[in-house]
């Protein structure tokens, strides 16, 4: 059927919009889209780049905690130990009690036990005590063996004076200053004695 005048140019209109609407989208392509497109490649190719560089440290510190998983086993243990022989409070009763029992095994004459100031520091406090006695020299060696060795209370002779009584001759008038310490805002030390 041959087409009339308006049909024609009808068609042809259409053909014309239509070969415009494609060199428009071509022209927005070419310079719209294309750039959209060549962007959203790079950002991934940038986030593929990242995602491969934090894979890759997720990798290694997975493989430093394994490595060093008995490693910290290790040091919370030994941390819940020390916590365990160090005083919660600036009253130390197990600490006294220690200090009393020593005294006694060791035949030492205490004169007076008596607490000093407590000396502060930025993560553990300081707390020592004086002490006025009177024992034998081999009795005194066994008690500073058992202050400085003493498995169940972490305690250190700070000062030592050591007389002779011409009255008494065998036993020696002894001033010792003795502490303990208490760790404070310590979140390591808060966390195993709370898994004690």
């Amino acid at each position: 059927m041959p087409l009339n005048p308006e049909q024609k140019r009808t068609l042809t209109m259409i053909a014309f919009l239509g070969i415009l609407g494609l060199a428009g989208m071509f022209a927005y392509w070419h310079f719209v889209g294309q750039v959209d497109v060549e962007n959203l490649v790079k950002a991934k190719a940038e986030l593929e780049a990242k995602t491969t560089e934090v894979n890759a440290e997720l990798q290694t510190i997975a493989e430093f905690e394994k490595m060093t998983e008995h490693e910290y086993a290790e040091l919370e243990s030994m941390i819940a130990r020390v916590s365990k022989v160090l005083p919660q409070s600036r009253h130390p009763e197990e600490f006294l009690i220690a200090l009393r029992d020593i005294l006694g095994l060791t035949g030492i004459l205490t004169q007076r036990l008596n607490p000093e100031p407590v000396q502060e520091y930025d993560r553990f406090a300081e707390i020592p005590y004086s002490i006025k006695a009177t024992g034998r020299f081999h009795d005194f060696g066994t008690f500073l063996s058992m202050v400085e060795q003493n498995p169940d209370r972490f305690m250190r002779l700070k000062t030592l004076k050591l007389t002779n009584d011409p009255a008494h001759p065998s036993f020696h008038p002894i001033e010792v200053g003795v502490s303990t310490f208490m760790l404070k805002n310590d979140p390591i030390a808060k966390t195993a004695r709370k898994k004690k």
